[in-house]
């Protein structure tokens, strides 16, 4: 009876977690790691659970004030206290208020977990058995909402289909400004981000021009993601991704293990002890940080350049897109956004586009083109970054085949008036692009004071001490991504 039953485990430390729900995984349960105990609850409104185990300390949480909420919010599901010192009399009271089904003392034995679980069998086949009729009565309310939920995702999903309509457009538009040399009339909320689609300088609008014929040609080498880029893509996706597997893949890539142990043991991450081993790096890590580290390795080699005189500007915008994941990661675990696995990768590709405008001007030199045989100074690049890279960054997302939530990041990370129908990977990164540079960690100037504009508020639906507050903590982390990415920069 415990196959596909869920599990959810809550540790004060996530790799503690996850490894407990990896030796789960491996018994044919469905366990998903928390080392939050608010993200933990989240999941647990979102979605049934047969059975919740929490360590009795949490951090900035009691494991029994958590089961206690969870017996409320969850009444069927079985809750366990992992647990191994001697109970004084007022705990024990909060264990009879949390109401567990074990108390577990020691190492987590799956074997046990798979008896209690099979004691009961999963939530969703005693709802009826336990309440009778009003049990099918409760199971008919939940079913209900779970498809007006779906209904909300499909408007939402075709919400955000005309968004990327009208960022296609937006993209065509600029790109015909580009080709003639005027200005298109815009109509309704959607307008351009500053900069696209002006064309004051004659030799700004001629290399646009030919940096669209080059990505025109059918032979043209674009950039492209390392394998290895989509299996991390896949698994943090992936419920039942293992340390092991994760381990396999990063010992096939020749140096990742070393950069690893290096940003384990880096201001960013470092505790107590010095690592001295992949596995004792992931256990520090836990197994979404880990991942992020191995996206951030694989990011650094697509934001490289042969050539000295581009160096300088693909460090900083380099600095800018490490920042911006950092700081995306930050808001979504702030913020408890659910299905958040990607912003980390969003905020490190936002500007992709950028990337594409070096490397398109870049092989214009190379070729003794004409208009680079005149020199492209860093100011002109610059331009052409401003202008192109919205749809630049678009056309490589759906080139690589990512999700069209990729290519709308891209599109509309710096445009103000589309934030109150952007879904949240935009109005996210739009807050990280924006505080990347009023930290100086940007390619673009902070002009005024953006990140108080009452829209971003709204969007993110924050407050002025919330939105501080997370300025505030990513200011403190930024500081240690320069000390971990970029000493002496």
């Amino acid at each position: 009876m415990a196959g596909n039953a869920r599990v959810i485990v809550v540790c004060a430390r996530q790799a503690d977690a996850e490894n407990i729900a990896f030796s789960l995984r491996r018994q044919g349960l469905d366990a998903i790691a928390f080392g939050d105990a608010k993200a933990a609850l989240a999941e647990i409104r979102r979605d049934p659970v047969d059975m919740i185990l929490s360590e009795a300390n949490l951090t900035g949480y009691s494991g029994l004030a958590f089961l206690a909420q969870t017996r409320r919010e969850a009444p069927l599901a079985q809750r366990v206290l992992l647990d191994n010192a001697a109970m004084p009399d007022e705990t024990r009271r909060m264990v009879n208020e949390a109401g567990p089904c074990a108390v577990v003392s020691g190492a987590v034995e799956s074997a046990r977990i798979l008896e209690l679980i099979a004691i009961e069998g999963p939530v969703t086949h005693r709802v009826g058995a336990i309440f009778g009729p009003a049990g099918l009565e409760t199971e008919r309310i939940e079913s209900e909402n779970r498809n007006l939920a779906n209904q909300n995702r499909l408007l939402l999903k075709e919400f955000a289909g005309v968004q990327r309509a009208r960022a296609q457009i937006q993209a065509r538009l600029t790109k015909l400004e580009a080709l003639t040399g005027t200005k298109t009339e815009r109509t309704g909320a959607h307008s351009p981000p500053a900069g696209a689609g002006e064309t004051s300088d004659p030799r700004i609008h001629a290399i646009s021009v030919a940096l669209d014929r080059m990505i025109e040609d059918p032979n043209i080498s674009l950039p492209v993601v390392p394998a290895v880029g989509n299996k991390i893509r896949n698994m943090l996706t992936d419920k039942h991704a293992s340390f092991d597997r994760i381990a396999e893949m990063i010992k096939l890539e020749s140096g990742m293990s070393a950069r690893i142990l290096h940003v384990a043991n880096s201001p960013l991450y470092a505790g107590l002890e010095r690592i001295r081993s992949l596995p004792q790096a992931m256990s520090r890590l836990g197994l979404r940080e880990t991942l992020n580290v191995v996206q951030a390795i694989v990011g650094e080699n697509l934001f490289k350049t042969q050539s000295p005189y581009m160096a300088r500007l693909m460090l900083r915008l380099w600095m800018h897109s490490l920042c911006c994941a950092y700081a995306n990661e930050q808001i979504a675990r702030s913020l408890e956004i659910p299905d958040s696995d990607d912003y980390f990768i969003m905020g490190l590709l936002h500007d992709i586009g950028k990337l594409l405008v070096i490397h398109l001007v870049e092989r214009g030199i190379a070729q003794k083109t004409d208009w680079a045989a005149e020199g492209v100074s860093e100011g002109v690049v610059l331009e052409l970054m401003n202008r192109r890279h919205h749809d630049y960054g678009r056309l490589l997302m759906e080139n690589w085949n990512y999700p069209s939530v990729f290519a709308d990041v891209a599109m509309l990370h710096d445009d103000a008036d589309s934030l109150a129908g952007s879904g949240e990977p935009v109005i996210v990164t739009y807050f990280s692009n924006l505080l990347s540079r009023k930290l100086g960690y940007s390619l673009v100037p902070y002009d005024g004071d953006p990140l108080s504009d009452h829209r971003l508020a709204e969007a993110l639906n924050v407050n002025q001490g919330m939105r501080l507050a997370l300025e505030d903590n990513i200011i403190q982390l930024v500081e240690k991504i320069r000390e971990t990415f970029f000493p002496g920069k």
